[in-house]
């Protein structure tokens, strides 16, 4: 694989890892004013809080969101390759003893997985925004092979997410990390996509409505379309803010979480295009290496380079 294929592939991966570390302690502070005052401008990674959804975790450590990620790219080294039915069960053991927050479509498909229902039918119908950045390990593991990583990264969001607007939304993102490694920017990235969804695409208006707000203050941008986690609110505002920060992996992360709201959701999404864009070197040498489980995915991203090679 080229050298530069490569890099923007660990860029892609370790940029979503890192991003959801960085908003672990304001994630699901809504109030921007809060925020400030507990972590000021962080500019690196933080604590929850003791009253936090995430009171278990600590410095260094991922969201729920980050901890399926990193599920999924030991699955994938283990298993050389994505296979839903195993990853189902996978993913079920692992829940029987996971101690951080479960959200609304983790506990609907754990309890549907208990019930013995196929992973085609235990999942939600959320619409949350986050299910899309965990695809990340699945086009990391597929390198250049879009035609094969698309439809794995469907099904990982179908277990989990049966909402007709993720599923889009998984294909439009996958698309842009695909045209970043061929060396096309973001912007001209998501222009092209853009330009050429059909008017029924439910992602279309939703999209062009975060290219409008480019220019503007990303902070006002996520009040106004909303913080919280749907994908109709983070979307626009996940857009804007590629758009805005594109050569800036750092500042679009900072203003992300000093925004609030579901920071770790639109996090990983934006650390996955941007890591990809800007590659490794942008991603903070500090975040990456407070990462609690930073070695292990080294050493899976190692393991999986070698066995694709």
């Amino acid at each position: 694989m080229d050298r530069a294929i490569r890099e923007r592939l660990d860029g892609m991966l370790l940029g979503a890892f890192a991003a959801d570390a960085f908003a672990l302690g304001p994630h699901w502070i809504y109030d921007p004013r809060l925020i400030e005052k507990l972590y000021g401008r962080p500019v690196e990674l933080t604590y929850p809080q003791p009253d936090s959804l995430h009171f278990t975790k600590k410095l260094g450590d991922f969201t729920h969101y980050g901890d399926q990620m990193l599920l999924l790219l030991s699955s994938l080294h283990k298993n050389r390759g994505f296979l839903p039915d195993v990853f189902a069960r996978e993913w079920h053991v692992f829940m029987d003893s996971y101690a951080g927050y479960r959200d609304k479509a983790m506990k609907v498909t754990y309890e549907n997985l208990r019930q013995g229902k196929q992973w085609q039918d235990a999942s939600s119908l959320s619409n949350d925004f986050s299910a899309v950045g965990r695809i990340a390990p699945i086009l990391y593991h597929y390198g250049g092979k879009f035609w094969e990583a698309v439809p794995k990264a469907i099904q990982l969001v179908f277990m989990t997410h049966n909402n007709l607007e993720v599923i889009y939304a998984v294909k439009f993102f996958a698309e842009i990390v695909y045209l970043i490694l061929d060396g096309m920017s973001p912007s001209y990235a998501i222009t092209k996509i853009w330009s050429e969804m059909v008017d029924s695409n439910p992602l279309k208006n939703l999209v062009k409505a975060g290219m409008d707000q480019k220019d503007q203050p990303s902070c006002r941008v996520i009040q106004q379309f909303g913080a919280q986690c749907s994908l109709r609110n983070a979307l626009p505002s996940t857009i804007q803010m590629i758009l805005r920060c594109e050569e800036d992996y750092m500042e679009a992360l900072i203003e992300n979480v000093v925004a609030g709201g579901d920071s770790a959701g639109r996090g990983i999404v934006l650390g996955m295009i941007l890591g990809a864009w800007n590659g490794p070197k942008a991603i903070p040498e500090t975040w990456l290496k407070r990462l609690i489980a930073y070695h292990r995915i080294l050493e899976l991203m190692s393991a999986i380079e070698r066995s694709s090679s």
